[in-house]
């Protein structure tokens, strides 16, 4: 899945991901070991089937990303060269070595949503783990999206960040979502900003890759995530086509 070079100054969007979502992955998205569920509750294990049967055909996993160079990174600002900007302490220090910045934003489309709402009604339980399914492909296709700008990267003799995700820490919600709505066509891939600066489809995420030939790629974006010392599940590992 790269026949979309880092392209400078313009929206691309990356179509055609496939992602291998597994029960184990959709069992850990609820919040659930799926070990002790396999041992203890067959009914869940069955449920978590039947939501991955569902499910799968109903997403369609799109990417939209922008590359812009970087101007200049001074105390809490990050200037790119378009004169858009990236503000925030976590921004500036997450992106201090960097050259260039990647905005991408990544969905899974309407389709599971409304799907979900409508089983819901009338079965709660497939409902939570078709909701649950959805959690665990946008893990995967933000690992895919992760690795398919360290490739291409890795083509022009970079390396890529971590993702950063605006809600992380010292990054608020609404300065991360205006910032990198601003500066993407994340409507290219049906995505808009609704209330509270939350996306819809609600299963969508939004982010920002630094690259560079000294950037840090170490470590992980739930280190950087205000949920992480209580959260019980962490993103799954993700297959991208070619």
């Amino acid at each position: 899945m790269r026949q979309n070079a880092l392209a400078v100054d313009e929206t691309r969007v990356v179509k055609g991901w496939r992602l291998e979502t597994t029960v184990d992955m959709v069992l850990r998205a609820q919040g659930a070991d799926p070990h002790k569920i396999r041992a203890r509750n067959p009914r869940l294990v069955q449920t978590a089937e039947r939501a991955l049967d569902q499910g799968m055909p109903l997403i369609v996993p799109q990417l939209a990303f922008r590359r812009l160079p970087v101007c200049f990174v001074r105390n809490e600002s990050v200037g790119l060269e378009s004169g858009g900007e990236l503000r925030g302490p976590a921004v500036a220090d997450f992106l201090a070595t960097a050259e260039s910045v990647v905005l991408a934003v990544i969905t899974l489309g309407e389709q599971l949503e409304r799907r979900v709402a409508e089983i819901t009604r009338r079965d709660l339980l497939l409902g939570m783990a078709l909701d649950g399914f959805g959690t665990a492909a946008l893990d995967e296709l933000t690992v895919a999206a992760q690795r398919h700008f360290a490739d291409l990267a890795a083509d022009e003799g970079l390396r890529a960040t971590i993702p950063l995700h605006p809600g992380m820490r010292a990054w608020e919600l609404q300065q991360g979502q205006e910032q990198i709505f601003r500066l993407l066509d994340a409507f290219s891939i049906g995505v808009v900003l609704g209330p509270a600066f939350l996306m819809r489809p609600q299963k969508s995420m939004s982010m920002v890759v630094g690259l560079g030939r000294n950037v840090k790629v170490n470590g992980s974006s739930c280190d950087l995530c205000t949920s992480a010392d209580t959260c019980r599940h962490k993103p799954s590992s993700a297959v991208v086509s070619s």
